[in-house]
């Protein structure tokens, strides 16, 4: 996790203008803190951004990450069956991080439409209750 590569450059620091350990280990704590809350701040950030996209009236608002990825898989395959542009012939780690980006892009949205079926099943369930 990327808090903790940060947090493991900044303990030694601590550390060293910190004698006492008990202050530098409340410190990190708190640094730790401060930042797992500013990561769970701009995930939620992430998540009105793409509810809003996913209600906009825009077609190609609603659009544009399914569009994105079926480019990314045009890629990959034209890759695959040896029709791929030199620039991605001639980087094999594009081609892996075109792999992983969808990957991600789509378990991101088979995870979160799984979620939103999810959710209107258990909204129907709780809403059949106070009849």
């Amino acid at each position: 996790m990327w808090l903790q590569a940060i947090l493991s450059v900044i303990a030694p620091v601590i550390e060293k203008v910190i004698p006492d350990t008990a202050q530098a280990d409340q410190l990190k704590a708190e640094i730790s803190m401060a930042m797992l809350n500013g990561s769970q701040e701009i995930e939620r950030a992430k998540a009105e951004i793409i509810a809003a996209e996913a209600r906009s009236e825009s077609w190609l608002t609603r659009s544009w990450r399914p569009i994105a990825m079926l480019n990314f898989l045009g890629l990959l395959n034209l890759y695959w069956f040896g029709a791929a542009p030199v620039y991605l012939v001639e980087s094999p780690e594009l081609v892996g991080n075109l792999f992983t980006l969808l990957t991600v892009g789509i378990g991101g949205y088979t995870a979160g439409r799984s979620l939103e079926k999810a959710a209107g099943t258990v909204a129907g369930l709780m809403g059949g209750r106070g009849s």
